[in-house]
């Protein structure tokens, strides 16, 4: 912000009013002036001609004394910013001084200077003439522009790592959050507790398959929540748990918050830590519910299979049984009918030719003619009920192999009698 105009300085008058004294006063501003580490330039403000130069703008301008003087900045062109030197030509005939303004200056043979440039008016003669100094801060510019170049690395580093740590912790929440996930809804349920078996977490499958939320089984003892067979069983396996550092597959069951019983497979390990103190446990519960309903199906199925087996027993028993009386009953029959001498026809007992139907023959008992017993089995279940065989005027039997032959009702009394005999041994 610019302050108020200073006030024009003045050549103090020289105490002694001489020529000698004039002289020395000169010489000693003219020593100062050109050998000044500071490039300065005199010049008057009415027509902005430079009158006097010194070494140290010569140096650092390109510019020759003797080229300089007499001729403007306009000229000369050694400011590439002419906006600038209008601004401070203005500003001088203003009568405002300029203290310090960091801008380049063009020297002559083209290259670019970073100079500080500071310029005041005064007095000289009865006539306005500003003096301007410049000094050169290329080093320091250099420096500047290396230290901003290395802040801008240093920026963009900074952000570079910045993204990359965005990145990294984006990565890592979304792997926390898959681990989350894979804890919180494993297929089995899941829990860890202090050393003194104190629930300190929990997931999600463990809380659906007991019916509590996350608050009520925090802090809360872990064997609260097991059947008293369990607590007992837990209590047996302890000291084998803290020995082998693992508890695998115990078959447990715990209790829902609904008061119902849950069957599950518990296994456990010890968690230690670098010096080997026991830190807390981790469990598993694994719902064992649909194996012990398959486990009493096959018991169920099991049962039922040995009963049909002693049923299949018993009736094997019963016919090996009825076929033994049938055969004992056969012999009989056979042994109290001996056979004639002499044979009649076939067709003279039955009225039918073997030839004709090899399905009937003459009974030994009634001598009716009657479907083969030895050809087609009776049911027993499914037979007329028993009746006694009608009396026949024929009094011989016939042979068919070599074997008595009954009629289906003669054997179906002597089955029934044999089966009822059977069973009556069986039970």
């Amino acid at each position: 912000m610019l302050g108020p105009p200073r006030p024009v300085h003045r050549m103090p008058p020289d105490p002694l009013d001489t020529p000698r004294a004039l002289r020395e006063a000169l010489q000693r501003f003219a020593a100062v002036f050109e050998q000044a580490p500071v490039a300065m330039v005199v010049g008057g403000l009415d027509d902005l001609r430079f009158t006097e130069v010194n070494a140290a703008f010569e140096q650092l301008s390109g510019w020759a004394a003797s080229e300089a003087q007499g001729r403007t900045s306009a000229e000369l062109q050694p400011w590439p910013d002419t906006g600038m030197r209008a601004s401070a030509h203005e500003r001088l005939r203003n009568g405002i001084d300029i203290p310090s303004l960091e801008t380049r200056l063009r020297r002559r043979n083209g290259a670019l200077v970073d100079v500080a440039f500071s310029a005041c008016q005064v007095q000289i003669g009865g006539r306005a003439h500003f003096v301007a100094m410049l000094l050169d801060i290329t080093l320091q510019q250099q420096a500047r522009r290396a230290l901003q170049h290395h802040q801008d690395d240093l920026a963009a580093q900074v952000a570079q790592r910045t993204a990359e740590l965005a990145a990294a912790n984006a990565a890592l929440a979304e792997r926390a959050a898959a681990i989350a996930d894979l804890y919180d809804n494993a297929p089995c349920g899941y829990h860890a507790t202090s050393p003194y078996g104190l629930i300190t977490a929990v997931n999600q499958t463990e809380l659906s398959m007991l019916g509590y939320s996350r608050e009520e089984l925090i802090g809360q003892p872990a064997l609260r929540f097991f059947t008293p067979r369990s607590q007992q069983l837990f209590r047996e396996r302890l000291a084998a748990l803290r020995t082998e550092g693992r508890l695998l597959d115990m078959d447990c069951e715990v209790l829902r918050k609904d008061g119902s019983a849950l069957p599950v497979l518990v296994s456990a390990v010890v968690v230690r830590d670098a010096q080997g103190r026991h830190v807390g446990n981790r469990a598993t519960l694994v719902d064992n519910s649909e194996r012990m309903d398959r486990a009493q199906q096959i018991a169920a199925m099991q049962r039922e299979l040995e009963h049909r087996a002693s049923q299949a027993e018993a009736a094997t028993r019963a016919k090996s049984a009825f076929l033994a009386e049938a055969t004992t009953t056969s012999h009989a029959a056979a042994m109290h009918n001996p056979a004639p001498a002499a044979w009649p026809s076939t067709a003279a007992i039955t009225g039918f030719s073997p030839r004709t139907s090899s399905r009937t023959m003459a009974c030994t008992r009634c001598m009716r003619a009657r479907p083969l017993a030895g050809v087609t089995p009776p049911k027993l279940e499914m037979s007329p009920p028993l009746q006694k065989c009608p009396p026949s005027p024929v009094s011989t039997t016939a042979r068919h192999s070599g074997s008595a032959i009954a009629c289906s009702s003669c054997v179906c009394r002597a089955a029934r009698k044999g089966i009822d005999s059977a069973l009556r041994r069986a039970a």
